[in-house]
């Protein structure tokens, strides 16, 4: 178990130092070729495995707690959900990089798993809060989490727009403008819960569950920040800048896959 918990993150550091890398050794012949590149390969392929492992360690969550505790575990059902359909997407999108060598169509059925994923997540981020307010753990008055909401709501408003605003004045058709919209809105709604359940969790046996939801906390907010980057840089055109999509992407389902699992170690003890 030591042994994973060691190597686990290389899954997802190594494969976006593949990406970043591109961003200095252009010339390389990982870079280049007949489509799909290595690098795209293994940009496209690391995806799908670490969704898988989010997926995967949140069901286990889900069942190793089913019955020392029913409604976290459902709350752990709805993420595994979330993430289940998130990995259908990225499979979607995994066929056209890989087997087909081409880019996939925007929008396309990989936006409507993705899509379908939010409710999920949102409902999962829900129930651990109220899973943590029955059982005594504080998370404020409600109208300390209104304010500590809109707080978070105000500051994530006030990076994403200025990026944004590119995507929404870009000629695209009201498909691919809606959907480079609507990723960030999504990923921003998610955040407050996120900010609710780290005051909880360092409030939970010492730093353990603190490191679940830290990891959790900081892959979301690598997957705001990449949908962010995505809308921005497909609205400008910067294709030169795929890298940086591609790294933020990776490390954001690393660091949840591994709060997932870290999650599981615990439940285990």
């Amino acid at each position: 178990m030591k042994g994973l918990s060691r190597a686990f993150p290389l899954l997802f550091i190594l494969p976006a130092l593949v990406s970043l890398a591109q961003l200095f050794f252009p010339d390389l012949g990982i870079y280049h070729g007949p489509r799909p590149t290595a690098a795209a390969t293994v940009a496209s392929l690391s995806k799908i495995v670490l969704l898988a492992c989010c997926a995967y360690f949140s069901w286990s969550n889900a069942r190793a707690l089913y019955t020392a505790d029913h409604d976290i575990s459902s709350a752990w059902v709805r993420l595994a959900t979330g993430w289940t359909l998130y990995c259908m997407g990225q499979m979607t999108l995994g066929w056209y990089q890989i087997v087909k060598g081409t880019d996939a169509p925007f929008p396309s059925w990989a936006d409507a798993f993705f899509l379908l994923a939010y409710p999920c997540f949102l409902a999962a981020l829900l129930a651990f809060l109220h899973v943590y307010r029955q059982a005594g753990f504080g998370v404020g008055t409600v109208a300390q989490q209104w304010a500590l909401g809109a707080a978070v709501g105000v500051s994530c408003l006030t990076v994403a727009i200025p990026l944004l605003r590119p995507a929404l004045a870009a000629p695209t058709s009201t498909g691919e403008t809606a959907l480079n919209l609507a990723y960030p809105v999504l990923d921003l709604a998610l955040v407050a819960p996120l900010v609710l359940l780290m005051r909880v969790a360092f409030a939970l046996r010492g730093g353990s569950v603190a490191g679940v939801w830290a990891a959790v906390l900081a892959g979301f907010a690598f997957m705001c920040a990449g949908d962010v980057l995505f809308a921005h840089f497909s609205a400008l055109g910067k294709v030169g800048l795929d890298p940086y999509v591609h790294a933020t992407y990776i490390v954001s389902y690393g660091l949840v896959a591994e709060g997932a699992r870290r999650q599981g170690a615990l439940a285990a003890k």
